[in-house]
């Protein structure tokens, strides 16, 4: 299955865990997805019905190791 966001598709890889928290705190929910190959994702939610991959810069650092869950805290 291929998704796209914001014209990128994203594909590839599996995901058996996800998470929705309003991490910026702007109002809208964005999402979390755990990764079962490569980088986990964080997806900001632009208000519009459409999500940006955030950047690494929001702590998130590409390890490619499987992951399962995530929780917001």
């Amino acid at each position: 299955m291929t998704s796209s966001i914001l014209g990128n598709n994203v594909s590839g890889g599996t995901s058996e865990g996800c998470v929705w928290a309003d991490y910026d705190k702007d109002g809208f929910l964005d999402i979390y997805i755990a990764r079962n190959s490569g980088t986990d994702w964080l997806l900001h939610n632009n208000g519009d019905g459409t999500f940006t991959r955030a950047a690494t810069n929001v702590g998130i650092l590409p390890d490619n190791q499987n992951s399962y869950t995530a929780a917001w805290g």
